[in-house]
């Protein structure tokens, strides 16, 4: 990997931990998911329900995934933008939960509580 290269992806990973917050405080599962090259197909949906719940700009998070090269194939980044959209569109709303960084508490995608 070429300098230019760390930098870019040390920017963003700043940059994400600015939006979120720190990665230490982070569920470990997620924190190791953003270096994961190639995630399975639940990864990708933790993933996404992350960066729903937690303020982060998919811009940043779209840039991340092109400078990191997590992907071979483009479809899996497809898969990505579709199930964003779907979240914003308010599907699984309710059967899907993630870590809300800034609340420290587990939370559905559409901002209540998550009581397990």
């Amino acid at each position: 990997m070429d300098s230019s290269r760390r930098r870019l992806l040390y920017r963003l990973w700043t940059d994400i931990q600015d939006c979120i917050g720190s990665a230490s405080q982070w569920p470990r599962k997620i924190r190791a998911l953003f270096w994961t090259k190639n995630p399975s197909h639940w990864d990708r949906i933790l993933l996404c329900a992350f960066v729903h719940v937690n303020p982060l700009n998919p811009v940043i998070f779209f840039e991340w995934v092109a400078a990191f090269c997590m992907f071979d194939n483009r479809e899996n980044v497809n898969h990505m933008r579709r199930l964003l959209n779907y979240f914003d569109e308010g599907r699984y709303a309710r059967s899907l939960y993630a870590w809300n960084n800034s609340m420290y508490r587990y939370e559905y995608l559409d901002g209540t509580p998550a009581y397990y």
